[in-house]
């Protein structure tokens, strides 16, 4: 009898385990879409990636956006002239499966991995990383940057001051850092 209950328990599971990676199957062009476009509605520069791809087994409980070849334009840049503001061969955002399938997309963590990261302020205090749009209502956006967890592995930094004419590089080989970027004003917690 026990046996007969451990066939039809793992019958049961097997088919929730087929039926979740069928339906992330068929719904990760659309789900990876919905979330790229709705981080480029919250950003003044649009983020240009190689490609997007949906991890859940390998991030579970929650369900992750893999983007790769990340590239953010430098706001600064004139004419002909480009430069880079981010360059990340990885970012990783991970979300609640609940809350994607509600079309609320609070970012739990985000994981950056090997990039370059250009941060620029010039004489009249205009900064380049201040990429996100200003909120034109009092409605909640639908994207949270209210972040647990955010781990940087690998991110060569650059800080250029136009105002006092100072130029920090540096390497930052792992780093954790925390914070609800939501917010007008916040505290950045590192490690």
């Amino acid at each position: 009898k026990s046996i007969k209950v451990l066939k039809w328990f793992c019958g049961i599971v097997t088919g929730i385990i087929l039926s979740i990676s069928a339906t992330l199957y068929f719904f990760q062009d659309h789900i990876c879409k919905l979330v790229l476009d709705e981080v480029n509605n919250q950003l003044i520069e649009p983020i240009n990636v190689a490609d997007v791809d949906l991890v859940f087994w390998g991030s579970f409980p929650t369900i992750s956006v893999d983007l790769k070849d990340v590239y953010v334009h430098d706001k600064f840049s004139t004419g002909n002239i480009s430069d880079t503001m981010l360059f990340a061969k990885n970012i990783r955002m991970q979300f609640n499966p609940i809350d994607l399938w509600n079309e609320k997309y609070d970012i739990k963590n985000i994981e950056i991995s090997s990039g370059v990261l250009k941060l620029k302020s010039n004489e009249a205090g205009d900064s380049n990383y201040d990429i996100v749009k200003p909120s034109k209502s009092e409605d909640k956006s639908p994207l949270n940057l209210k972040l647990k967890h955010i781990l940087i592995d690998n991110l060569r930094l650059s800080y250029y001051n136009g105002s006092t004419f100072q130029h920090y590089k540096t390497t930052i080989q792992q780093s954790h850092l925390s914070g609800n970027f939501s917010d007008e004003n916040y505290t950045l917690n590192a490690e």
